[in-house]
């Protein structure tokens, strides 16, 4: 995760009392006149669009500390391996933090993809690195998480142009060539697939059109051109 600004404690007590009274200012802060609070679910990863509200430097302040003290709490819970309550700590920082901290609210989204992954919630996590990099385009853990949710999901292309960026943003991150070397060949199997598939869906619906004729796909010979790729029909004699 991200933003370690303090040693951690994996086994300490949530430390609500430090950010208690930020928490309460911020809250007052980012609730509309009318009452309607502008937050985000409190613990999924599914977002919402969040007005921005005009903030004073102290309320802006506030709510920044609060939204930073619930990251930390989030990282020590990801470190004692809780990672329900690390969400909700990552989701709480994200009602925290005013709708313009770009940073702040980047890092609690890419940490909370990694709470997600780490309990093999890969599409989640995948929404969670969506909305990160939203935020920030070149923020290369989110870039390196969101690779690795969608090889999970096995989304090979996707995770393909991911690793791509990450090598395009950090030449040297090893892990991220070795990918780049890893996956063309498996996208491209994977594609060939694919393929193999549609056409023999579209088999199966050509004979299902042909039968009513008393015919299948069986009474035409397709001929590739090696040159263009393409197919030439003929009906067989």
């Amino acid at each position: 995760v991200h933003g370690d600004t303090r040693v951690m404690d994996p086994t300490a007590e949530p430390r609500e009392e430090e950010y208690k009274p930020a928490m309460e200012f911020a809250s007052e802060t980012i609730v509309g006149d009318a009452g309607a609070a502008t937050t985000e679910p409190s613990e999924g990863a599914a977002t919402t669009e969040i007005a921005v509200v005009e903030l004073t430097p102290e309320q802006r302040a506030a709510a920044v500390e609060a939204a930073n003290a619930l990251k930390l709490d989030g990282n020590a819970a990801f470190a004692n391996e809780d990672y329900s309550e690390a969400m909700a700590f990552y989701a709480r920082g994200l009602e925290a933090a005013p709708a313009d901290e770009k940073s702040i609210r980047s890092i609690l989204h890419a940490n909370r993809a990694a709470a997600y992954m780490a309990v093999l919630r890969w599409e989640d996590a995948v929404r969670d690195c969506d909305e990160a990099l939203k935020l920030d385009d070149k923020y290369v853990k989110a870039f390196l998480r969101r690779a690795k949710s969608r090889e999970a999901l096995d989304q090979l292309q996707g995770a393909l142009d991911d690793y791509t960026k990450v090598v395009e943003l950090t030449p040297d991150n090893s892990e991220a060539r070795a990918k780049v070397r890893e996956l063309p060949p498996r996208v491209a199997e994977q594609n060939e697939k694919l393929k193999a598939e549609m056409l023999g869906k579209l088999k199966d619906l050509g004979n299902t059109i042909l039968g009513k004729f008393g015919m299948s796909l069986d009474n035409f010979q397709f001929t590739q051109d090696p040159k263009t790729g393409g197919y030439s029909v003929n009906m067989k004699q």
